[in-house]
């Protein structure tokens, strides 16, 4: 079963769609709303595994990939200098 989650980005938030989605295959698509370019980093909080890297969104750009994400807690983050300290990270749950 294929499971969707939007990431909204602006200055300085990251909004995802829902709070937890159904692991394995993962429909993501991120929408930059802001003035500024953005990224999006989705990595597991406790360090381990793949990382998925969404590189630089421009503003009003929507890219959407297909993301195989295992049981736990995710972080989304972007990871341009000092986005992160403003805010620019929020957690998911990806259940079992």
């Amino acid at each position: 079963m294929l499971s969707h989650l939007q990431v909204t980005e602006r200055e300085f938030s990251i909004v995802p769609s829902r709070a937890a989605v159904a692991g394995g295959t993962v429909a993501v698509e991120l929408d930059n709303r802001g003035q500024d370019p953005h990224d999006l980093l989705i990595q597991r909080v406790d360090g381990s595994g793949i990382q998925f890297d969404f590189g630089p969104a421009q503003p009003g750009s929507i890219t959407s990939r297909k993301l195989n994400l295992g049981a736990g807690q995710w972080e989304l983050l972007c990871t341009l200098p000092g986005h992160y300290a403003l805010g620019m990270h929020a957690l998911i749950t990806v259940t079992g």
